[in-house]
């Protein structure tokens, strides 16, 4: 995918993260204010190996894994032929007809089909963790923001300034 924004991570002071992000196209003038796009931030950030700069317990990274598969659509895992490696015999297109997004790829683990976002389920875990997300434009493609989470942890990971390029815009699929 193509990359949207920069992003400036400061190191967090507490339940607090403040930075800013600026549009690499020019077309990209508008910010979501939404609280999902500061969660998209520091999920986005955990997930890249240099962005994080410091660890996060299981249980945080656990439910970061979640809000990507509500936000990206579950792997499901595959073989070769299109069946499901927990259900042998078992074609993916037949256990989850209503949920495949079309989506299919291979990774470390092998290969997989996506299964489709479900952007209400990302919506709803997001207001159980922020208590504020603040936006103010800078100037044209550009924009500061704080966020405000419910607990340290889900800012464990960044404890120090970083900066990385996304894709994420705040935007639900």
């Amino acid at each position: 995918m193509t990359d949207i924004l920069e992003v400036a991570l400061n190191a967090r002071e507490g339940r607090t993260l403040t930075g800013s992000v600026t549009a690499l196209n020019a077309h990209h003038t508008k910010f979501s204010r939404r609280p999902e796009f500061g969660v998209q931030l520091i999920i986005d950030a955990w997930d890249r190996p240099d962005a994080a700069t410091g660890p996060l317990a299981p249980a945080t990274e656990a439910e970061f894994r979640r809000l990507f598969e509500l936000f990206m659509g579950r792997k499901v895992r595959v073989d070769a032929d299109g069946f499901l490696v927990d259900e042998p015999g078992v074609k993916a297109e037949e256990r989850h007809r209503r949920e495949l997004s079309g989506s299919f790829g291979s990774d470390e683990d092998g290969p997989f089909v996506s299964l489709k976002p479900d952007p209400d389920g990302f919506r709803r875990h997001t207001k159980g963790m922020v208590m504020a997300f603040e936006l103010a434009k800078t100037g044209r493609g550009s924009a500061d923001f704080t966020l405000k989470v419910t607990s340290e942890r889900y800012l464990a990971h960044l404890e120090n300034p970083v900066t990385f390029r996304t894709t994420f815009t705040g935007l639900l699929p």
